[in-house]
């Protein structure tokens, strides 16, 4: 009759075991490295997304063409960011946009911004080189992204093209409607005449 311990001296299943683990551990390892990298390659996507985007918004608003950013050290060690570039040029579709409003409101308020210079659309652009670990042997990857904007633009009768201004337009028209001008009587200064 055997004992326990004659069984676990019989027993090899055991050196199987710990062979299967030492010939698995690397592919363990590559696809611990593979997502890890491929993380750091989301990160730094939406990392370039959110710059270019704040570089359109800061070239329309401020005429700085610039993408403020704090990387975190896992990224920052792993890419290398080229400088936005952005891009201005009249907005040339400015016309017939608000004559589409106005046709679809049925009145006419648009009219004296339309002779007005229009926004320029702004479109900023920006890559980004994403390395990864040199024991995948990969090239490195680049992305890039390109966000587009409308200037801000405010219509006053400094304009040429706006005879009285948007406010008196505006006051005019609904002052026709008498019931607006009650519940709102002071949206507008007093109209310029």
């Amino acid at each position: 009759m055997s004992t326990p311990i004659d069984r676990l001296h019989r027993d090899r299943r055991g050196i199987v075991t710990s062979v299967e683990f030492a010939l698995s551990a690397p592919l363990f390892l590559l696809m611990a490295i593979l997502t890890w990298d491929f993380g750091m390659i989301g990160a730094a996507k939406l990392q370039l997304v959110a710059t270019t985007r704040t570089a359109a918004w800061m070239e329309a608003r401020h005429g700085l063409c610039v993408a403020p950013q704090v990387d975190q050290q896992a990224v920052a060690r792993k890419t290398e960011w080229a400088p936005p570039t952005c891009d201005r040029r009249p907005w040339s579709g400015a016309a017939e946009e608000w004559r589409a409003m106005d046709a679809a409101g049925g009145q006419s308020l648009t009219g004296t911004v339309a002779r007005a210079r229009a926004p320029d659309e702004v479109t900023a652009t920006r890559s980004v080189t994403v390395r990864f670990h040199a024991a995948l042997g990969f090239a490195p990857y680049t992305m890039t992204d390109r966000s587009t904007t409308m200037e801000g633009r405010t219509y006053t009768v400094a304009d040429e093209a706006i005879a009285r201004g948007y406010d008196p337009v505006l006051h005019d028209r609904l002052s026709a409607h008498g019931a607006f001008m009650d519940l709102f009587p002071n949206v507008f200064p007093r109209s310029r005449r």
